[in-house]
Formats: C-alpha cells, sequence, structure tokens
C-alpha cells in the first residue's frame, strides 16, 4: 500500500503486542481505512461488522446477528436484546474458536453509527473489554477498531 507504511507499522506493532490492543483508526470518508485494516489483516480478522448508516438500535443490533451468524456459518439468527447481549454472544463464538494462544481480530467498521447516544453500545462493548479481552494473560486477544469520529459529525 503506497503512503500507508506508517500506519502498517501500528498496526504490525500493535498485532504483535504481548497485550491486548485497541487500535482506532480515525479520518475523513473515503479515504482507504477499511481497505488498509481488511488488507494489513486478510485472513486473521475472526468478527468483523459494518455499522448500519442511520441504522435505529435494532437494526445495529439485528446486523450484529447477521455478522455473528454468518462467520459462525449457522442456519438460524440470534438477535441480541441488547449491546450486552451482543458482546456476551461474541465473547462465546470467540472462545469457540479454541486456540487460546491464537490472537484474535475483531473488526468494527463505522462504529459511530452504532454507538448513538441512546443506543448503550458502550455498555456492552465496556463489558466486552473489562470482564473478557482485557483480563487474557497470554500473547492473545486483540481488538481492531475502525472509528471515523469525522463520519459521525457528518451525520448529525
Amino acid at each position: 500500500m503506497i503512503g500507508r507504511q506508517k500506519e502498517i507499522e501500528i498496526l504490525q506493532k500493535a498485532f504483535e503486542s504481548p497485550k491486548p490492543e485497541l487500535v482506532a483508526i480515525l479520518g475523513r470518508r473515503r479515504v482507504g481505512k477499511t481497505y488498509l485494516v481488511r488488507t494489513f489483516f486478510q485472513e486473521k480478522i475472526d468478527f468483523e461488522i459494518v455499522g448500519l448508516k442511520d441504522g435505529t438500535k435494532e437494526q445495529q443490533l439485528r446486523n450484529f446477528g447477521y455478522s455473528l451468524k454468518s462467520v459462525k456459518k449457522l442456519d438460524t439468527l440470534t438477535v441480541p436484546q441488547d449491546w450486552l447481549e451482543a458482546f456476551y454472544l461474541l465473547t462465546e463464538y470467540l472462545e469457540s474458536l479454541g486456540e487460546p494462544t491464537r490472537k484474535k481480530v475483531v473488526f468494527i467498521d463505522e462504529l459511530p453509527w452504532m454507538a448513538s447516544a441512546k443506543s448503550d453500545f458502550i455498555t456492552g462493548f465496556s463489558y466486552f473489554w473489562n470482564s473478557y479481552v482485557s483480563k487474557k494473560k497470554y500473547p492473545g486477544h486483540h481488538l481492531r477498531l475502525r472509528d471515523s469520529l469525522d463520519d459521525r459529525q457528518d451525520h448529525q
């Protein structure tokens, strides 16, 4: 990727870190943030979700359920009732992958569209981070978060 060496080095350092990492990539729309993450991690992404522009909380949660259904290759859809349940289901899925010393990558794209003021997304996410990710004692789980704050400003 031309002109992205600094960003690639940051992602590489975070991925090789012996502790859980949260990486936020900020920037204007349509500058290649999603492409950067997908190209760098390729098959290493264990779970990916893209927020829905102007989606309600219920639609965002259904979208989360669809993303889990797809990655787990399930026939039935489980729609979480709230973000706490959504991240609990994600925790169960990541644990089901086994390989406890392999780093897990979660890619949340267009996070501001999911984390509206009344969505309680931060409640679920903080549960996920504090009760699951941050407790890992081995060089394991890594979270990749693609969050464009500029997008939030564009859509308010």
